[in-house]
This record gives C-alpha cells, sequence and structure tokens, in this order.
C-alpha cells in the first residue's frame, strides 16, 4: 500500500514536469517561519527572502521590514557586516571557479596532447604513404 502511493506520488510528480516546484519552495518557506530558531534566508543578490518570527522576536525587526533589503545585519550588528550565509556564498562561488579553471585548463592539456598525438599519427601515416 505504502509502494502504491509512493508510485502515485512519483507518477503525479512526473505528470506535473516541474510544476510541483512552487509548492515545494512554499512548503519549505512555511516550515522556515514556524522554526523555534531565528532563521533568515538570502537570495541569490543578497536580498532577505525570508525572515522567520523567530528572527522577529530575536531582533525586534519584522519580516516586512526586512524582506528584500540588503542590511539584514541592523537586526544583529550596529555596523554594516556581512553574514555568515553570505560569506559561504561567496567562498563557495570562489571555490566552483577555480575548480571550473583548473578543469578547464586540464582539458585543455587533454585536448592539446591529443591533438599532438593525432597529428604525430597522421604525418606518420603521410610518411609511410609517400
Amino acid at each position: 500500500m505504502v509502494l502504491s502511493r509512493f508510485r502515485q506520488a512519483i507518477a503525479a510528480r512526473k505528470a506535473n514536469a516541474g510544476g510541483d516546484r512552487p509548492d515545494l519552495s512554499r512548503h519549505a518557506a512555511r516550515i522556515i517561519d514556524e522554526m523555534a530558531v531565528a532563521t533568515f534566508v538570502l537570495d541569490r543578490d543578497g536580498r532577505v527572502a525570508l525572515w522567520n518570527e523567530a528572527c522577529a522576536r530575536l531582533t525586534g525587526l519584522k519580516a516586512t521590514k526586512v524582506i528584500g533589503a540588503k542590511d539584514h545585519w541592523q537586526g544583529f550588528y550596529l555596523a554594516a557586516r556581512p553574514c555568515l550565509a553570505k560569506l559561504a556564498k561567496g567562498d563557495l562561488v570562489a571555490r566552483v571557479e577555480t575548480e571550473l579553471h583548473d578543469e578547464a585548463d586540464r582539458l585543455r592539456l587533454d585536448f592539446n596532447a591529443a591533438a599532438e598525438a593525432l597529428r604525430a599519427a597522421m604525418g606518420a601515416n603521410a610518411e609511410r604513404r609517400r
């Protein structure tokens, strides 16, 4: 019975073709809002996307004042400071960029070595034909 419900849920998600994404986002936002721990979420631009009730009680700042703003630090500090999420995001982006550049360099070296080997083989074959 549980397995059939699981299969039905999977089939429904496939039928929606991604249509369940907004519901998932709303569900996640509701969970965060109901958490007892003060929690906020920044979007990709560093603006506050979620500011739960516990965060509002802790800081004295209502979500309506903070949502969409980049000055979330006001609830925690006297002067502008980056939050851990922003630092982690910046570090993550830098690490990914470094890894991508390293991988691109490695692929270029592999490609150049393969191309050189191919040229050498083609040149050897051309010499044999003469």
